[in-house]
């Protein structure tokens, strides 16, 4: 819980100030609209859209939809999804990952994120706090927060026991699995890429500008590249992501994006059967992005993200 914490503080804090220093031309716009959760930009939109699906220009999409989905990789032995211990499947996961198995350079690249410098030193706060807080306790609670502790000492072992190279290569695997064109590995990219950054202390943000910057340039291109594929929450990144995802220079056509991604999710939920107050709230989101805008703004939403989300239907 204290690490879901301090990672929402630290994402609300950094997010807004990363997509300023981050967008070419910056200082030059008018302040962006901002989604509830963190977002960045999309190009303006053609004043007259085409009636199908949303065009390149319109939403920064490479190509147009519907395409044909991305071919995914089949999964990898239950050992190695489900073995908790690093050290026991890091020998075969290199192996399969080295072959060009996509699906082990995922799991590869996924748990040695956790392994990298920044990660680990998260890893060793946590586990001093949580083993402050255990100190002298006997309850059952403590009992099993115990065991958690001894699973949190496990992980920082494994990781310490790596080469430096090795330990912060995570991203790279997930360059490798994501640039198969696998829409899955794309996705996950996205969401570690940005997500490793923004563990990042300032110091070491300073130091690593430029290679977020390449990896941001990747993410984006890999985000279009999912969502034209109708990858599975592709169109939730594309949403929470948005302020690093896409450009803000016109806040008109970057609200009217960001919430064509909110109606996409929201017909989602609907076709799933989620909760009323599941899509109550993403209704509230839409609102709440284009509360500064006329009533053709909501209406060009409203035909995007139906657009998208008839062309992803039943894949």
């Amino acid at each position: 819980m204290r690490r879901r914490r301090f990672a929402l503080v630290l994402l609300v804090a950094l997010v807004p100030a990363l997509a300023w220093l981050f967008w070419p031309a910056r200082r030059e716009t008018t302040a962006p609209v901002r989604a509830p959760v963190p977002a960045e930009p999309s190009p303006p939109a053609p004043s007259t859209p085409p009636p199908q699906a949303p065009s390149p220009q319109a939403t920064g999409v490479a190509s147009s939809l519907p395409r044909a989905a991305s071919v995914e990789p089949p999964p990898l032995p239950d050992h190695l999804r489900r073995e908790p211990r690093l050290s026991r499947v890091l020998d075969e996961l290199l192996r399969r990952a080295e072959s060009g198995d996509v699906a082990a350079m995922q799991a590869l690249g996924d748990r040695l994120t956790h392994c990298s410098d920044s990660a680990l030193r998260h890893l060793r706060r946590q586990l001093r706090e949580d083993s402050a807080q255990l100190a002298g306790r006997e309850t059952p609670a403590a009992a099993n927060e115990r065991r958690q502790a001894d699973n949190l000492q496990n992980t920082i072992a494994d990781c310490e026991a790596l080469p430096a190279d090795l330990r912060n290569s995570g991203l790279d695997w997930m360059e490798r699995a994501a640039a198969t064109g696998s829409g899955a590995a794309q996705v996950d990219y996205v969401e570690f890429a940005f997500g490793s950054f923004m563990s990042l202390d300032e110091d070491e943000v300073v130091a690593q500008i430029e290679d977020f910057r390449r990896r941001r340039d990747l993410a984006r291109r890999f985000a279009d590249e999912a969502l034209a594929h109708c990858a599975p929450r592709a169109e939730f990144i594309r949403y929470y992501w948005a302020n690093l995802l896409l450009d803000q220079r016109d806040p008109r056509a970057y609200a009217i994006e960001v919430a064509a991604a909110v109606d996409a999710l929201a017909r989602g939920d609907v076709a799933r059967g989620a909760p009323a107050s599941t899509v109550q709230e993403r209704q509230r989101t839409f609102d709440s992005l284009l509360q500064n805008f006329d009533a053709a703004a909501h209406a060009e939403a409203r035909r995007r993200g139906e657009a998208r989300f008839d062309a992803c239907a039943g894949r």
